[in-house]
């Protein structure tokens, strides 16, 4: 049995993740207990708990913002663990994940090149490596030309995304000419809003996801962008390397990381 932690079932990225890592699972003979943290510490080190008890073979984690503790504690009952998405740096384990500031510098500059001088971010109120790195992503493009406005970027906090609404309404103040949403979690919430008030930003606005949101390139009203993860092959990866480390393969602490692509 292996575990598989993390944090929005909901989303359909994890959702998928889950889903590919259960499918490689199966063909090595291997079930699949899967929880959801939903970005809560304490539930991260309850959980983690819960799978030492039942003696797991090993875990793949998506991270929790202050987890290392837990997942030090984890690996020192003998489970073996990947970190994936989101890794944290003191932690002895694989981990495999995207290019997150590549491949969002990557689209800042198309958009630049397209002639936008104005971009808006939402993102959330997370200190994880993934997000952290989308923002620098999206900051040191705009630095590099002296266009960087922090009016024009937003936070909010994990358990209260009704606040999007309110760092909408702030960045629309500001005539942005793109919009860049740092996960697929606060571009759904944000796109409530903007179907509901379609004349918050103007026509020739470009918005941006940080994964996948195709099935809304003709729902929105704007041109939509959207920085694709290879989760099919995060998912294979990650749990190959937990294999190896249950094979009996001591390396610990590689770093997988895969490119996205922006469409």
């Amino acid at each position: 049995v292996i575990g598989v932690l993390v944090t929005d079932i909901s989303n359909e990225f994890f959702g998928e993740m889950a889903f590919h890592i259960q499918e490689e699972a199966k063909k090595r003979g291997y079930s699949v207990f899967i929880a959801n943290t939903n970005e809560s510490d304490d539930e991260m080190g309850i959980l983690l708990a819960m799978m030492a008890g039942k003696k797991v073979d090993g875990v793949i984690a998506v991270p929790t913002q202050n987890c290392g503790d837990a997942l030090r504690d984890l690996m020192a009952k003998g489970i073996h663990l990947v970190q994936i998405d989101r890794f944290v740096e003191d932690v002895d384990a694989d981990y495999v994940g995207t290019c997150n500031y590549e491949s969002t510098r990557g689209a800042m500059l198309e958009l630049l090149a397209r002639g936008k001088r104005r971009v808006g971010m939402v993102s959330l109120d997370l200190d994880v490596n993934a997000i952290n790195e989308r923002r620098a992503g999206y900051r040191d493009p705009l630095r590099e030309r002296a266009l960087y406005e922090p009016a024009l970027e937003q936070t909010v906090p994990f358990e209260s995304l009704p606040l999007i609404e309110h760092a909408l309404l702030e960045i629309s103040k500001h005539s942005p000419d793109a919009l860049f949403f740092s996960s697929r979690r606060v571009f759904m919430q944000a796109m409530e809003v903007i179907a509901a008030q379609r004349d918050l930003f103007g026509p020739g606005t470009v918005i941006l996801c940080f994964d996948k949101a195709k099935p809304f390139k003709n729902l929105i009203g704007y041109e939509l962008w959207y920085i694709e993860q290879p989760v099919e092959k995060m998912a294979k990866k990650a749990f190959g390397l937990l294999m190896e480390d249950i094979d009996g393969n001591t390396i610990h602490g590689r770093h997988t990381f895969l490119s996205a692509l922006v469409k």
